[in-house]
């Protein structure tokens, strides 16, 4: 692992995946089912992705999104290199990728870089030092516009309280195993899966456990070396997210997840009644994450809450359009909801 790591493993490029909930348009969705004003994504807006890895995301995003400029950070020098050329092949003139650690980003001159209306983080902020995300949040506090809106996604608690000694196994067996990290964290979870198979008490007490094994070993195995083998990954509580954000002036909105927004899909019948009542928004996602067992989260970020009344929210509401992105002989209708699978009338979809 390279000294400039700090911990991250390098010698492995992070898979190129696109993901959903970093389009503005999916992000400004999340707000106004909650009622909070996202910014208006027009013509001339910006959009910073800390940590874009290999750029195949912002790429997209930048192609749907013209009359936007965006902008990539990431302290990989493949990844970005990587990401310039696909910038470069797609004749993408409205994106630009910097080399540049988080610490550099910060200590950038004013004027270096604009503010932005839109600052994304996905998979990156339990994933490094206690160090780097305070760093993050002093970029945030540093580049985003009054009425901007972050995306911070990571692993959290307390549904890793039981995954946590899982990955600690990994990376403890991995260590003493020789071969490229991909071959060492594969046969790490394999070992797992004899431990889990030998009904180790561990195993025993935690029983998804050995569903998640399967589910690891059939990822990518360049995934799996950024998911268990990095030092610094620590789950993370939401109330703590909010306190560290909050020295950023920055107030949670809303999940990324349409279910999250439901409770009667995210928690027991019993818990409802006591989240229903809670005006406390950090208490009402705390109790949300224990109903559930959450062990990932999406969250929503802006600065400057401001709220909308039914009305403003409706008139917004009325001026989206929706499309079908996925060919109708693949959609399905069952669901993933926080507490289970929901299955949606066929005749409606």
């Amino acid at each position: 692992m390279a000294a400039w790591s700090d911990g991250y493993h390098t010698d492995i490029q992070y898979t190129a995946k696109s993901y959903a909930e970093l389009a503005p348009g999916f992000l400004a969705f999340a707000c106004l089912r909650q009622g909070v004003r996202p910014p208006d994504f027009g013509p001339g807006s910006t959009y910073l992705e800390l940590g874009c890895g290999q750029g195949f995301g912002l790429n997209i995003l930048a192609a749907a999104n013209p009359a936007a400029s965006f902008w990539g950070v990431d302290f990989h020098p493949a990844q970005i290199d990587n990401a310039i050329r696909q910038a470069r092949a797609g004749g993408l003139s409205n994106v630009i990728f910097e080399d540049l650690s988080f610490e550099q980003l910060l200590a950038l001159p004013d004027g270096h870089l604009p503010r932005f209306d839109v600052i994304t983080l996905h998979g990156v902020y339990s994933w490094v030092s206690a160090e780097n995300r305070a760093i993050i949040v002093r970029i945030l506090d540093k580049l985003l516009k009054p009425g901007g809106m972050v995306y911070v996604s990571y692993n959290c608690m307390p549904g890793w309280a039981g995954l946590a000694p899982l990955q600690n196994l990994i990376a403890e067996h991995a260590a003493r195993t020789s071969g490229s990290p991909q071959t060492r964290v594969v046969a790490a979870l394999q070992a797992a899966r004899q431990m889990a198979e030998a009904k180790a008490g561990y195993f025993e007490q935690i029983p998804f456990l050995k569903e998640r094994i399967e589910e690891a070993l059939r990822e990518s195995p360049a995934y799996l070396v950024h998911e268990y083998l990095n030092q610094s990954s620590q789950p993370l509580f939401h109330a703590e997210v909010v306190r560290a954000f909050d020295d950023a002036r920055l107030s949670y909105a809303a999940s990324a997840g349409l279910a999250d927004d439901l409770v009667h899909l995210a928690a027991p019948a019993a818990m409802q009644k006591q989240i229903l009542e809670t005006h406390d928004r950090t208490w009402r996602e705390t109790l949300l994450d224990y109903a559930s067992a959450k062990s990932f989260r999406r969250d929503i970020f802006v600065r400057g809450r401001n709220a909308l009344t039914p009305f403003e929210r409706d008139a917004l509401m009325d001026g989206w359009s929706f499309a079908l992105v996925t060919p109708p002989a693949d959609v399905v209708t069952e669901f993933p909801v926080p507490i289970g699978r929901m299955t949606g009338h066929p005749a409606v979809y």
